[in-house]
């Protein structure tokens, strides 16, 4: 942000710099004055009000140290508010009866005005940055809003920028700088994430991505998902499907939230730029669907009226919903009622006309559901794996197995079970000398703060490892036990 946002800073009569030897005259006080007061508003004060010749007139009034003083007390509260040094002046104390004004008294006011102008921190270019679906900033717009004063960003699938060029050698698909394909000191680029400007890479706040190789620099230190085999590639962008996800932590894709969506109920805020108190934040324009009137009956009009509303508000729901046959009796006695045997006929003409649409949202939406509710269920699935352990399974059991071990904190390491997915109690039991079992779930397993991981053997291809309970709480795992199956 820069305080280009303010327009030009202000101008002087001539000469500027003011010099040695050169007249003060009245323009050089009002003018001052002038942008002294523009500056204040900029940092969010109100103007000041000038007492000593409120109302200078030339060959009447005569420049003096007051004046200064006053100028100096009206700008350095703006200079502080925009986080700026004060003073420095060549006469820091004036008297305001004897002191002679200098030409230097008025440039420095200037060069202050200046560079509080050009280097304030507070001072701000406003910029609207208009997304696309992935929240990628793809047309931004000054506070004017002019067209052409557009920038614009296109960008490859997994965000190498496209760029234009002068009309005598375009980039990029005829892309030309006329067109807005032109720098701007907007950092924040692909899904709207910051580009380093040296490397080119793009920082998700946990590793960078190269768009020119489609991929992660570093693996995911998360690792990846064995319900998911896409991500045990551990550099790929989102499993490789970056038109749909998107990545913003480094780590998981997720899907981007359909307009007026967010999961918590909550819809894009309106942004009204004239309500704006803050200039110093940058406001992101999200796109706003348009507005449908509901269609409304007119006698003169029953057929569009026929057509539309009913179509709409009973066939594309009745396909989503699964309903397959065209005869819905509570429906279509109401459309001949209202519409007669025309408005019947329309009716179903606008049935048969929505059913691919409806087809195709149906469809939409539920591979939507199913890819999101995907690594959920399988997740649900790993916890609700079985899991047994042969013996009466006491306490004592457990500290005193084979190869176990306990810590200090008296968690058991080593600790031998037979787990496996979609494998039954009967089948995972086969092998086990005991005659009777403790049987309970991985997820249990998780939730008292243990581990378990596969270790099959030559003999056992069931066999893993578990870690990190107590023999206390492993004993309340496994039991009660079951006869084992096959013996019973």
């Amino acid at each position: 942000m820069t305080a280009a946002g303010w327009g030009p800073p202000p101008s002087y009569t001539p000469p500027d710099p003011l010099s040695s030897g050169i007249p003060i005259k009245l323009e050089h006080l009002t003018e001052l004055r002038s942008a002294v007061n523009l500056l204040r508003q900029h940092a969010g004060l109100s103007d000041f009000v000038f007492t000593v010749d409120p109302s200078p007139q030339r060959n009447v009034t005569t420049i003096k140290a007051q004046h200064i003083l006053q100028l100096r007390t009206a700008l350095e509260p703006a200079r502080l508010q925009l986080g700026l040094s004060t003073g420095g002046y060549a006469h820091p104390t004036l008297n305001e009866n004897s002191s002679l004004i200098y030409a230097i008294d008025f440039q420095e006011l200037r060069d202050q005005v200046r560079s509080a102008w050009n280097n304030s921190t507070g001072g701000v270019d406003i910029r609207w940055l208009v997304s696309d679906q992935l929240g990628t900033p793809r047309i931004i717009f000054d506070q004017s809003g002019n067209l052409s004063t557009v920038s614009r960003h296109d960008y490859l699938p997994f965000g190498e920028e496209l760029f234009g060029g002068p009309l005598s050698q375009p980039g990029t698909g005829g892309r030309v700088t006329t067109q807005g394909y032109t720098t701007d000191s907007v950092r924040q680029k692909f899904t709207r994430q910051e580009r380093d400007n040296e490397t080119s890479l793009d920082w998700f706040q946990s590793r960078y991505d190269s768009s020119a190789q489609g991929r992660f620099t570093s693996p995911d230190s998360l690792g990846g998902r064995l319900v998911n085999p896409q991500t045990l590639n551990l550099y790929s962008y989102v499993r490789n499907n970056p038109l749909k996800y998107f990545d913003p932590s480094g780590h998981q894709e997720e899907l981007h939230k359909k307009k007026g969506k967010r999961g918590d109920g909550e819809t894009d805020p309106i942004i009204d730029p004239t309500t704006v108190k803050n200039p110093g934040n940058w406001v992101r324009i999200t796109e706003l669907g348009p507005v449908q009137d509901e269609p409304q009956p007119s006698n003169s009009n029953w057929n569009d009226f026929n057509r539309k509303m009913w179509a709409i508000n009973f066939a594309i729901p009745r396909y989503i919903f699964g309903f397959e046959k065209f005869s819905f009796s509570p429906i279509t006695s109401v459309v001949r009622g209202i519409g007669g045997e025309q408005g019947l006929h329309n009716y179903e003409d606008a049935t048969m006309a929505l059913i691919p649409l409806a087809i195709e949202t149906r469809a939409e939406a539920q591979l939507e559901e199913t890819e999101a509710a995907m690594e959920g269920e399988m997740d649900a699935l790993l916890e609700s794996t079985l899991a047994v352990r042969g013996g009466r399974n006491l306490p004592d059991n457990f500290t005193g197995g084979t190869g176990v071990t306990v810590d200090s904190n008296g968690l058991l390491n080593g600790l031998s079970v037979n787990s496996a997915e979609g494998v039954s109690v009967e089948q995972l039991s086969r092998g086990i000398p005991n005659a009777q079992i403790g049987v309970t779930t991985v997820g249990k397993i998780q939730e008292a703060g243990g581990t378990i991981t596969r270790s099959p053997t030559a003999r056992n291809p069931y066999h893993c490892t578990m870690c990190g309970i107590t023999a206390e709480k492993a004993s309340k795992l496994f039991t009660p036990t079951i006869r084992i199956p096959h013996k019973q």
